[in-house]
């Protein structure tokens, strides 16, 4: 920063990973690297020998993860939750802020570029600041959190899995003959195990249900209704087709 309130920008150093292999959804890849920047900031800071209290900024174009980051990480699930907790730790997500895709530097990493045009990029180098065609970083996202808030929580607290259907089928057993959701985990469970040993007559299981299949079962069942609440929505989504308004999960952003 200078006198006349200008700001110049210069790369000091970068780090990038590819994704792993195994499947992992793109809300949590960009959590990956929200923690890879919270652990470079340190190690800047320690290498440079910076006070404790000098200022920073970090950015993500992600505003699920900006959600997650603001929040308790005890809300979100282990996976989410620990990794929030860390980046925590390591900054304050006060210091936090939300920058669009197209003003991000390290987009030109994710879409891929020659060593060549990576050292002759003055985005790169020197964000993008030096682009009048690029709008500036937007700090102030207070607003941009809140009004995503109750979106973020629901698709990243409950992480479920919708499996797929192509035409909806009659459900196991019928839910309401019972009244006990403990009770109706266990027919499922007896269901389940009935056809196991039928198709598996060589290992079949016998004594009383284990805790897996009580959980497995209790799985299947939530993935029943959920087929069955929204059965329209998720074809809709199979297909690749926007969600009508009219839609239970419209303003919920779900994806498959």
């Amino acid at each position: 920063m200078t006198n006349a309130e200008q700001c110049k920008v210069s790369l000091v150093i970068s780090k990038t990973r590819v994704a792993p292999i195994k499947k992992m959804t793109l809300p949590r890849l960009e959590l990956m690297g929200a923690l890879l920047v919270a652990r470079l900031l340190v190690f800047v800071r320690n290498a440079l020998k910076l006070p404790m209290d000098t200022s920073y900024c970090c950015f993500t174009d992600s505003t699920i993860v900006l959600g997650w980051i603001k929040a308790d990480p005890s809300k979100w699930k282990q996976f989410v939750g620990n990794r929030v907790s860390e980046i925590q730790n390591l900054t304050n997500p006060s210091n936090w802020a939300h920058c669009a895709g197209r003003n991000n530097p390290v987009d030109l990493l994710t879409r891929g570029i020659t060593a060549t045009e990576l050292v002759e990029s003055h985005f790169w180098l020197q964000g993008c600041s030096t682009d009048p065609e690029l709008e500036v970083y937007d700090l102030s996202n207070a607003d941009l959190f809140s009004s995503d808030q109750e979106n973020l929580m629901e698709t990243s607290a409950h992480d479920t899995v919708l499996s797929t259907v192509t035409k909806e089928a009659a459900p196991l057993v019928k839910y309401e003959n019972f009244s006990q959701f403990s009770k109706i985990v266990k027919v499922i469970g007896w269901v389940k195990r009935f056809i196991f040993n039928l198709q598996n007559s060589h290992r079949r299981l016998v004594g009383s249900l284990t805790q897996l299949e009580l959980k497995e079962s209790e799985t299947f069942l939530l993935m029943s209704i959920q087929r069955e609440a929204y059965f329209e929505d998720i074809n809709a989504l199979l297909k690749n087709q926007p969600l009508a308004k009219k839609f239970g999960l419209y303003k919920l952003g779900p994806f498959l």
